[in-house]
């Protein structure tokens, strides 16, 4: 099965070779896995669903994942995946993809990387969060631009010798 660019392969099942040539394979059907004979790679994306346990989270089984192509992408679909797991991606029996050469495309609120298990027939991806600043650090950090801002009006205060300076809303120099 050819997926070209612009085409998408998806669901859950068995099909024979797959080859991914500029498409996307997305992969289960919330969740799902789909088995195929081989995995040739050239260009193009997988789509995966991650949820809260890898039972709920899609899966790829192939005789072979063959790499034809130089960056291998992924893009991840939140169904309520859990900071600090590792999902596994691919099974596999060969690979010829070395793992430095996958990425993810959609890194909007997490990080993660990418692994091959001990017997080097799984891929896998950890996920991690990237934390969103707290309200305590946003208020620390305006109080320290408006301690500088203000700073810097004073001293422009005293230099000038002037009562009133734009930008310095409510500055007067006192005598």
């Amino acid at each position: 099965m050819q997926v070209n660019s612009g085409g998408t392969l998806g669901g859950s099942g068995m099909v024979g070779t797959i080859t991914l040539n500029g498409g996307t394979v997305a992969t289960g059907s919330s969740p799902g896995t789909l088995t195929a004979g081989n995995l040739f790679w050239q260009d193009g994306e997988i789509l995966f669903e991650l949820g809260p346990t890898q039972a709920a989270s899609d899966l790829i089984v192939t005789g072979g994942l063959q790499g034809f192509g130089t960056i291998y992408e992924f893009s991840f679909v939140d169904r309520g995946w859990v900071e600090g797991s590792t999902y596994t991606l691919i099974n596999f029996v060969d690979s010829t993809i070395a793992i430095d050469v996958f990425r993810f495309t959609n890194g909007n609120g997490f990080s993660g990387a990418f692994s091959y298990n001990n017997t080097s027939t799984t891929l896998q991806f950890t996920l991690n969060t990237v934390p969103e600043p707290t309200s305590g650090a946003l208020a620390a950090l305006a109080v320290i631009i408006l301690a500088s801002r203000w700073s810097g009006c004073s001293r422009l205060l005293r230099t000038r010798g002037s009562s009133f300076i734009p930008g310095c809303a409510g500055t007067k120099l006192q005598g």
